[in-house]
């Protein structure tokens, strides 16, 4: 079937039972082409922010790929309250092990992306620009448990091909934090 819009036509697809145009969302059709992929870490220790070694921080690098802009998600929890930072333009030199991100097609190729991981900020130089800055309350005390906090970036971050971004956690209490999570998740965009 095709849609004739005021400058333009379009073919869309129709259901072969409901006859309904089928419609997805872009994620979605992104995942089943396979050009989705995530990577997550779950740290059970992060230094008290008094430190000066850069402890406190936990990092995620990325690079995308040469061939397509990457869309960029991201969620961060913690047991305590925290700061997440989003850079662009970052050197990866010394950030950390190389990791391979999850192809959420599964069995899909994930060499698009390459992400590195550490438990500090040590060795790493060039930051670059500071898209996104955001702290999260936690360590709030309800009855006689402390509770944390959580942030999620839904709206996406375009990387341009061959880019590079580093997405940071930084304790901001006094105290070690005992457990935090940190999640990135890229959409590649079609040629």
């Amino acid at each position: 079937m095709r849609i004739t819009e005021l400058r333009s036509t379009e073919e869309v697809e129709i259901d072969r039972i409901s006859r309904g145009i089928i419609v997805t969302q872009h994620g979605e059709s992104d995942i089943h082409d396979g050009e989705t992929y995530s990577v997550s870490v779950l740290g059970t220790a992060l230094a008290s922010s008094t430190v000066t070694d850069g402890s406190d921080i936990f990092s995620i690098g990325f690079r995308t790929g040469p061939d397509n802009n990457a869309h960029v998600t991201f969620s961060a929890f913690a047991s305590g309250q925290f700061q997440i930072d989003l850079f662009r333009g970052s050197s990866l030199s010394g950030l950390g092990t190389a990791v391979i991100p999850e192809n959420r097609l599964q069995g899909g190729d994930a060499s698009e992306v390459a992400v590195f991981v550490n438990s500090s900020s040590t060795g790493t130089t060039g930051f670059g620009v500071n898209r996104l800055t955001g702290i999260s309350p936690g360590g709030n005390l309800i009855g006689n448990q402390t509770f944390g906090g959580g942030r999620a970036e839904f709206d996406e971050w375009i990387f341009t091909t061959a880019s590079t971004g580093v997405l940071r956690l930084r304790n901001l209490t006094t105290a070690a934090l005992d457990s935090f999570s940190l999640a990135l998740g890229f959409s590649q965009e079609r040629p």
